[in-house]
């Protein structure tokens, strides 16, 4: 996971800012990137900047990153994994100069604005800022797997990947949202938009956020929702058993891309031992397990077996 945060503002200093980013720190320890640019049309300061964890394209794929004339900057957090069949669709319009999914972004924004999110299998939190139309672009990925809040004040918006670094730079006071708490302890979780805070939200699964500079105002839409899918008769179970193993193996190949090792973790179930067999097939994985001393909880033995039985470099840690 990556820590990306931004903020616009008159008064902000650059100093304030990274001493904020380093609080998420430990979400991104491979690099810190950051970006800022004084507005000219409202004289507000944009700052961008993320503590990155480098998956892909080590060297090439650091951030912010930006479009060839500069006036698109991204910063990002998550993976895109069909950003090779992307690639192609760009390559004839754009310099694409790093193997990076980061840098298929800003390019996917010039040719389709928002709507470039439908073109996105991952999960991700994007934020994006276009300068010639003075806006801060950011979206969540369609299950909310990676997390984004935001603030608007008078005088400030800031957004992050959590609270703690809207609450280290606004001039405002940081509340608690008693209903939000509520919601947790009935749910176990804060439902969207909510969060621990009264005055920061979340955005939530599936939507985008406009933040227009000019007006000082924000739109929040939706741009994804699960599809209602009509039960067909002619499909017979052997149609239906292969279209799910079809759409397995190309979500899981889609997610082995990487330039550095990957793990799975296994517990022995259905769905880790699923990913584990067709994950065997590109590559040989190394899986990872957590045993407990009480017998009642403990399923490692059904790791170990899947384990030996695909071959993988396994390792068990006992608790």
């Amino acid at each position: 996971m990556c820590g990306i945060a931004g903020i616009v503002s008159s008064s902000v200093s650059d100093e304030a800012f990274l001493k904020a980013l380093s609080f998420i720190s430990y979400r991104g320890p491979d690099d810190t990137g950051f970006f800022v640019k004084l507005d000219r049309e409202t004289q507000k300061k944009v700052l961008l900047g993320i503590n990155r964890l480098s998956i892909i394209d080590i060297q090439g794929g650091r951030q912010p990153m930006s479009s060839e004339d500069g006036n698109v900057v991204v910063v990002f957090n998550g993976e895109i994994y069909n950003f090779l069949e992307i690639r192609k669709r760009l390559e004839s319009k754009h310099a694409l100069r790093t193997n990076s999914d980061t840098e298929i972004i800003p390019h996917m924004w010039e040719e389709y604005r928002e709507n470039m999110l439908d073109y996105f299998d991952g999960m991700f939190a994007i934020a994006l800022y276009d300068s010639k139309k003075n806006i801060l672009f950011l979206a969540r990925d369609p299950f909310g797997e990676k997390p984004l809040y935001y603030s608007l004040s008078q005088s400030q918006f800031i957004f992050a990947s959590e609270p703690k670094v809207i609450i280290s730079l606004a001039d405002f006071s940081t509340e608690p949202d008693f209903y939000a708490i509520a919601k947790y302890l009935f749910y176990g979780f804060i439902p969207s938009p909510h969060s621990p805070f009264y005055k920061i939200k979340k955005i939530p699964a599936g939507h985008y956020l406009i933040f227009d500079l000019k007006n000082w105002d924000i739109k929040i839409r939706e741009y994804f929702q699960v599809k209602k899918i009509k039960a067909r008769d002619y499909y017979g179970i052997q149609d239906i058993n292969q279209k799910i193993k079809e759409n397995l193996r190309v979500s899981v190949k889609r997610r082995l891309i990487a330039d550095v090792p990957l793990g799975i973790f296994l517990s022995g179930g259905i769905d880790s031992s699923s990913v584990v067999a067709i994950a065997s097939k590109f590559i040989k994985p190394k899986t990872f397990s957590i045993s407990f001393y009480e017998s009642s909880y403990d399923e490692s033995s059904f790791a170990r077996e899947i384990s030996s039985f695909f071959g993988t470099d396994h390792t068990e840690y006992r608790m």
